[in-house]
């Protein structure tokens, strides 16, 4: 059971590198400060399959939006179902 629980947490940081680099991505094309915290919709184009692929393995829903809270550019996004162990 603990490497299933390593694992899902390994996947969720990954994700949110992705949602961090997406955000930057973002900001950097789009003019924006880092102060700019960007909408799911924004960060669409700058993730492989959109949001829709990207959530935590601890949600049932598998929603992005259930799944991370995206935050200003200049802040790391964190995820709503274990954001104690599941951060970057």
């Amino acid at each position: 059971m603990q490497a299933r629980t390593q694992a899902r947490t390994n996947a969720c940081i990954n994700n949110l590198r992705l949602v961090q680099a997406a955000k930057d991505q973002y900001a950097l094309e789009n003019n924006q400060a880092d102060t700019v915290t960007p909408t799911a919709a924004n960060l669409d184009n700058y993730l492989k399959g959109g949001t829709a692929k990207v959530y935590c393995p601890l949600d049932s829903t598998k929603a992005f939006s259930a799944s991370y809270t995206v935050n200003a550019v200049n802040a790391n996004p964190t995820c709503q179902k274990d954001g104690t162990n599941h951060k970057l």
